[in-house]
């Protein structure tokens, strides 16, 4: 597996794990991801990982594969 599909499978488990977590009464502790997941818990849930991926595949696409290698 290569980093960039490592990153992409990471944010989708967190996605997951951040749904689960919070439906079972937990609290994000990101601030951007809590004020975005108070207006909406999965639309700004998916806002906040769409920003993830955009990052990623800018990485990617500027050939800074280090960086995905660093966040994941």
């Amino acid at each position: 597996m290569t980093a960039i599909e490592l990153f992409f499978l990471l944010q989708l488990l967190d996605f997951l794990t951040t749904l689960a977590g919070v439906r079972l009464g937990g609290s994000e502790i990101s601030p951007v991801a809590r004020w975005l997941m108070d207006i909406h818990l999965v639309g700004g849930l998916v806002g906040v990982k769409l920003i993830g991926f955009a990052l990623g595949a800018y990485c990617v696409w500027t050939g800074r594969l280090r960086v995905i290698g660093w966040a994941n």
